[in-house]
């Protein structure tokens, strides 16, 4: 088939370039387990054939996604230090740099800079070729390449294995709690993530504006890109409250359109929510459903950032579990658990009530809407022990909680000038705040660009105490943080589109986000 496609199909251009393409941007057959398949390295090769006359981006991105991209380079199953070092008993990992380094040596960028005549650019003093990356540059971002994992098998292809991760044709998924999530910088002194809106930015109700997306579940309310507990798909068996749209909602006529229900809805205008309804109520959505059908919600690209002021503690359903931690308060990051801190028997035990203290299952807020539903209900926050639902409540239910309690982020920082984000939080019971962000135990350096180059504790006559952060067994500085927003111009007089690119970093909605 591939034969008589790419030499006698009317679109010889397309199929020249698919073939250029496809040996820039290359996998080995040798390196993936599935000598007696055809139909995965034809899909493979369909990327080319789509993006022949597109954008070299969009291939990259397909292509990364791709299980047989990621089985070939290694990248599958890749773990972060924090997963391994919380689930091995402190075992120490690296990412695997194998894509990292191959997606700029061999599909982007190069070993060396160039200039626009192909001649490498020469640094100064030696005169030997700029390199275009560093060791440095490899280990940052092969932390973004952590996570991936195969979805698993379906019918309607060639396959012969059944198994959860045995898919080799479809777009891998992300398991969250391998992914890395720390900052990464990126090759010109930023991060990566520099340009995109921030997500404590977008606007109230962003899921019924400009740009947001539904993707089409079908008959299951389950959703792909979220991560739900299994039992929550068996929806009759154990009540598990989902959005039902109203009818007359603007949101439920655009994503019915019809009865021709689309594979992807991206909203062209903003709409506005049908009063009486979850959709007036809620800070953001999971899962709708439309008639018999149901949508995941998708958020329009968004970035969080990883310092904040104005903390709040949250924790999961009991407090002696792993997970108590600092979270925004812009955000909404968590969910209630209603209690009164001067109640005894409240703060021993919190209260939550289906369709009262929250509108559908999973549901996050931040904290103001936590707080105001709990007060509502005729409670408040507190840092509580335990949690009961009612009328049902299921052990197998999970997620993060706002409590009332005050936290801060604040930084280690090594004799390299590397940081890892320290949570100031409570533990109320034995080590139950998370290793990755744990005082003594987290080791998730990354790197910054310090102003002027100089850190606390790079030197005798710069201490960790001539900071004002603490010096730590380890012989690193505990640091605390504060944000403050500076003035980048101050007037904008012979500044060019250059300026602003380089030199302001965040994103911003436009004149439809108010």
């Amino acid at each position: 088939v591939w034969t008589e496609v790419a030499l006698y199909g009317d679109d010889q251009l397309r199929q020249r370039l698919a073939w250029a393409l496809s040996q820039v941007v290359t996998t080995v057959p040798g390196n993936i387990d599935g000598y007696d398949r055809t139909e995965i390295y034809t899909k493979y090769y369909d990327i080319f054939v789509t993006h022949a006359f597109g954008n070299y981006r969009d291939i990259l991105a397909e292509a990364s996604y791709s299980p047989l991209m990621a089985e070939h380079l290694s990248y599958l199953k890749s773990k972060s230090h924090s997963y391994v070092y919380q689930a091995e008993n402190k075992r120490v990992s690296r990412a695997d740099e194998n894509y990292a380094r191959e997606v700029m040596q061999l599909f982007t960028i190069g070993l060396t800079v160039l200039n626009d005549d192909g001649t490498p650019v020469l640094d100064p003093v030696t005169g030997n070729p700029l390199e275009t990356y560093t060791n440095e540059d490899i280990e940052s971002f092969a932390r973004a390449w952590t996570g991936f994992e195969r979805t698993g098998a379906r019918g309607n292809y060639e396959e012969v294995r059944t198994g959860t991760a045995d898919n080799r044709l479809d777009p891998m998924r992300i398991i969250p709690e391998w992914r890395d999530p720390f900052p990464k910088p990126h090759l010109n002194g930023g991060f990566i993530g520099d340009g995109y809106l921030l997500c404590k930015d977008l606007p109230a109700q962003s899921f019924l504006k400009k740009g947001a997306g539904y993707r089409l579940l079908g008959g299951k309310s389950s959703p792909e890109l979220m991560k739900d507990p299994t039992f929550f798909a068996e929806d009759a068996t154990n009540d598990i409250l989902r959005v039902v749209l109203d009818e007359t909602s603007d949101l439920y006529q655009r994503l019915s359109n019809g009865g021709n229900f689309e594979l992807f809805v991206e909203l062209e205008n903003d709409l506005v929510c049908t009063p009486g309804t979850v959709e007036c109520d809620v800070d953001t959505l999971r899962v709708v459903k439309v008639g018999s059908i149901y949508y995941e919600f998708v958020e329009r690209p968004c970035v969080q950032m990883a310092f904040y002021d104005n903390g709040k503690q949250i924790q999961l359903r009991d407090n002696y579990r792993v997970g108590q931690m600092c979270a925004n308060t812009d955000l909404a990051h968590a969910r209630e658990a209603c209690c009164r801190e001067d109640r005894v028997g409240e703060v021993r035990t919190a209260m939550m009530e289906t369709g009262i203290t929250y509108l559908y299952e999973g549901e996050r807020m931040k904290y103001d809407t936590a707080k105001n539903r709990c007060v509502t209900y005729g409670r408040d926050l507190c840092l509580y022990e335990s949690i009961t639902i009612i009328p049902d409540d299921y052990y197998k239910r999970k997620g993060y909680h706002w409590t009332n309690k005050d936290c801060s982020i604040n930084v280690k920082v090594n004799s390299e000038g590397y940081i890892a984000i320290v949570h100031d939080a409570i533990s109320t019971n034995i080590n139950t705040i998370p290793w990755l962000v744990e005082e003594e135990n987290t080791l998730n350096w990354f790197r910054v660009f310090w102003n002027g180059g100089s850190y606390p504790g790079d030197s005798e006559t710069n201490t960790c105490e001539d900071n004002d952060c603490k010096t730590l067994t380890d012989g690193s500085c505990l640091c605390k943080t504060t944000v403050t927003d500076s003035v980048v111009f101050t007037d904008i007089v012979n500044i060019s589109k250059v300026d602003v690119m380089f030199q302001l970093l965040m994103g911003a909605g436009g004149p439809q986000d108010g």
